[in-house]
């Protein structure tokens, strides 16, 4: 199994790579034009994340050729890729995050978009405490975030083009803050029509109340910005794993907590399986976290 450093270094060359792909691909004009078939999440795809896809999925199997311990790689919606038979690490990646606001904000003025990629044993049936790496970039805005997790959990950011808490001690993970949207943002992932419906009930039921809930577009810049501190929270019943696999090490690595939405439990022994999806919270602390939990329990009972 590699070692701590060679999974950083690993993922500090590919956060580069990506970012110069993606600079080519910005320079090229790649515009979408038209909406292709429902993938396997049932999203419509633009022909544009498809290009995407290709430019940004083929730098990081390229640039894994020379990695004789990855096994295989998972693109969103692609085949899966063998490399190596007798790997020790599957690598999963989303390379375009959040695809229509590329459609409609290409220069990230409102809405961004982003690239996630996890690293992890190689077994048949892996859980979240099997991720040994994970890499998530705000493409729009050009900021890397790492998080290694063989041994001690270590956090790292570099280049970043605007400025960003210190990682050790980020804005808004604190254990003192409170349930409180009128104070702290948070962000509730609202693509699917069953979060809509959770919403509608705990606004209608005065669960949450009036506040900052938030619904930016592209779940790798969220959780990004939840392990950061500027929300205090990211909520979805229905989160994809390819990219709650980086958000889950990288909240956690900057101490926040990350939790079943309806059982309450950690994920670290929830199966990773690229293709499904499971309810999350990933908050700034626990008191933060289990009020949602609460709020969904109430939900799913009424």
């Amino acid at each position: 199994m590699p070692n701590d450093s060679t999974v950083l270094t690993f993922l500090e060359i590919l956060s580069r790579r990506i970012l110069q792909e993606y600079s080519f691909m910005k320079a090229g004009e790649l515009e979408p034009t038209k909406i292709s078939d429902a993938t396997i999440f049932g999203d419509s795809s633009l022909d544009q994340d498809l290009a995407a896809d290709r430019i940004l999925g083929g730098a990081v199997f390229d640039y894994c050729q020379g990695y004789d311990w990855i096994r295989t790689i998972t693109i969103e919606g692609r085949d899966l890729i063998i490399l190596n038979e007798d790997g020790l690490v599957d690598l999963f990646l989303d390379p375009l995050d959040g695809s229509l606001n590329w459609h409609r904000d290409p220069n990230g003025f409102l809405f961004q978009h982003g690239f996630c990629a996890t690293l992890i044993k190689a077994k048949q049936e892996p859980c979240f405490r099997d991720i040994i790496g994970v890499l998530g970039i705000n493409l729009s805005r050009g900021i890397p975030m790492i998080a290694v997790t063989n041994s001690d959990p270590l956090c790292e950011m570099w280049e970043t083009h605007i400025p960003v808490p210190e990682p050790k001690t980020p804005l808004g993970l604190r254990k003192d803050l409170n349930f409180d949207p009128g104070q702290n943002l948070m962000i509730w992932e609202s693509y699917y029509s069953e979060m809509r419906v959770f919403l509608s009930w705990a606004t209608k039921n005065d669960h949450v109340g009036k506040g900052w809930l938030r619904s930016p577009g592209s779940a790798v810049v969220e959780m990004m910005a939840t392990a950061m501190g500027i929300s205090s929270a990211f909520v979805c019943s229905m989160q994809k794993m390819h990219e709650l696999g980086m958000g889950y090490i990288l909240v956690n690595a900057h101490g926040g907590v990350c939790l079943n939405l309806e059982t309450g439990e950690d994920l670290s022994h929830h199966p990773f399986n690229f293709d499904s999806k499971a309810p999350v919270v990933l908050a700034a602390n626990r008191t933060i976290a289990e009020k949602w939990v609460k709020i969904y329990k109430a939900f799913l009972l009424r």
